[in-house]
C-alpha cells in the first residue's frame, strides 16, 4: 500500500490500493467482451470495484506533468467519482459507499483560494438531471452541498453545469416544469413547459446572488424546436440550457 501527495491540486490523498491487474492492451479481446460487459478490477486492500482501461498507446515519456485524471464511473447501479494516476493508471480515490445513483463533472475547482474536489450527483432524467452539486475538502469531507434557492417545486440542480466563479460562488442550472399556454405554437392552452433557469449562490451563506429564467426572456415561438406530439419528460423542452459562464465586460 502506498500514499501520494497531490502536489498540483494540493490534495492529501488517502492511501491507494494497488490494482490486481496489469495494464490491458489487447483491443480485440477487450472489444469482444472477454473481460465481461463492464471490464473491472478488485483490490486486496479495499472492496472498491474499478474499471479496467483498454490501453491502446501508453508512452510515459509523452505524458505531461499532470499527475492525476478524474472520471465518473458506474457499476451495477452505483456511480462514483474516481481519481487515477496518469503514470500507471492506478486508482487513488473512489467513493462507492455513498451509492450515488449518478455522478458527473468530477474535477478540482479553486474556491476562494483553496482547491476542492467537486462533482454533481443525482438522478438522471431524460436529457437532464435532478440532484446536488457537492464540494469536498482535502480530507474528502463534505464542505458544501449546493441546491437551488427559493424554488417551491422541489427541483434540484441539473447535471449540465456546476461551476464556481472567481468570487467563489456556485453556478447551477435547474430544469423546472411550469404550466404554460402553447396556443401560439400549435399546442394546448394548459400544457407544461420544461423551463430552465440558472442561479449563482454563495456556498457559505446560501444566499442567492443572481437568478435568470429562460421563460422570462424567450417565448415559445422564439425557439427552433416545434411543439411535439409526444412530449419529453416534464414538458416542452424549448430552450435546453447546457452551459453557463460568468464573464466580465470591461
Amino acid at each position: 500500500m502506498e500514499s501520494y501527495t497531490l502536489n498540483i491540486i494540493l490534495f492529501i490523498l488517502a492511501a491507494t490500493a494497488i490494482a490486481d491487474v496489469p495494464l490491458f492492451t489487447d483491443a480485440a479481446a477487450y472489444n469482444a467482451g472477454e473481460l465481461g460487459i463492464t471490464p473491472n478490477q478488485t483490490f486486496r486492500s479495499s472492496n472498491i470495484i474499478a474499471p479496467v482501461f483498454l490501453v491502446n498507446t501508453f508512452d510515459v515519456d509523452a505524458i505531461d506533468d499532470t499527475p492525476y485524471f478524474f472520471i465518473d464511473w458506474s457499476y451495477e447501479g452505483v456511480s462514483s467519482p474516481m481519481i487515477f494516476r496518469t503514470d500507471d493508471l492506478s486508482l487513488v480515490y473512489a467513493d462507492q459507499e455513498s451509492k450515488y445513483p449518478s455522478v458527473s463533472d468530477v474535477r478540482v475547482q479553486t474556491i476562494r483560494g483553496e482547491d476542492y474536489l467537486t462533482f454533481w450527483e443525482g438522478i438522471p432524467e431524460q436529457y437532464h438531471g435532478n440532484g446536488h452539486g457537492l464540494v469536498f475538502d482535502a480530507e474528502y469531507k463534505l464542505k458544501y452541498d449546493i441546491t437551488p434557492v427559493g424554488l417551491t417545486s422541489g427541483r434540484l440542480a441539473d447535471e449540465h453545469e456546476f461551476q464556481f466563479t472567481s468570487e467563489g460562488n456556485a453556478i447551477i442550472i435547474v430544469y423546472e416544469s411550469i404550466p404554460w399556454d402553447f396556443t401560439n405554437v400549435g399546442g394546448p392552452p394548459d400544457g407544461l413547459v420544461l423551463d430552465q433557469l440558472f442561479q449563482e449562490i454563495n456556498p457559505e451563506t446560501g444566499e442567492l446572488i443572481f437568478s435568470w429564467r429562460a421563460s422570462d426572456h424567450f417565448d415559445m415561438d422564439d425557439s427552433y424546436a416545434t411543439y411535439p406530439e409526444d412530449l419529453v419528460e416534464g414538458g416542452f423542452d424549448y430552450f435546453h440550457m447546457n452551459s453557463v459562464a460568468k464573464v466580465w465586460n470591461p
